[in-house]
């Protein structure tokens, strides 16, 4: 193991020719920011179906709701690592284009400090990423080793194949 890995030190990793980024490991607060995230995208696809649809009752539009909030409690990315119940409207929340760009996001950071923001926003993130479906994955993968440098390289393997699968 390195000791860039082993002291938790940012990687950086030269994404093309044009794009080289700095990736911070992400501690229990950035992830927080990402199951934040999942869970409030839940309950706001609730919302625009009960609000679009003008031909379903209160009682529908409340178990909808009621639905879409018990789902999003549910919400754990812990279950994602191989820890817990698997859920895969977790899975497939992470496994999305944007959950993986927010997870990245999230690795751009300023500094090392607890507290630093990310160097570009959401929307210069997925400028600089496009629509490049492999290179967002590579990034992703390697956030996750920056995060987790003991993750053994059998889960490595499970983790790429489980995003090869989203391609």
């Amino acid at each position: 193991m390195t000791l860039g890995k082993v002291t938790g030190a940012p990687r950086d990793l030269k994404v093309s020719e044009e794009l080289t980024l700095t990736l911070y490991p992400l501690r229990s607060l950035h992830w927080g920011v990402i199951e934040e995230w999942m869970r409030s995208s839940i309950i706001v696809s609730a919302k625009e179906v009960i609000k679009g649809d003008n031909a379903l009752t209160q009682t529908s539009k409340e178990a909808i709701m009621k639905t879409a909030h018990k789902t999003a409690t549910q919400v754990a990315l812990m279950s994602c690592f191989g820890i817990g119940t698997e859920d895969e409207s977790t899975n497939a929340l992470l496994r999305s284009f944007e959950g993986m760009l927010r997870v990245i996001h999230q690795a751009v950071r300023t500094s090392s400090a607890k507290d630093s923001t990310p160097l570009y926003t959401l929307i210069e993130l997925d400028e600089k990423i496009g629509a490049n479906l492999k290179m967002l994955a590579d990034v992703f993968l390697e956030v996750i080793s920056v995060s987790f440098p003991d993750v053994s390289e059998k889960d490595k393997a499970e983790l790429e194949k489980n995003l090869k699968n989203t391609e």
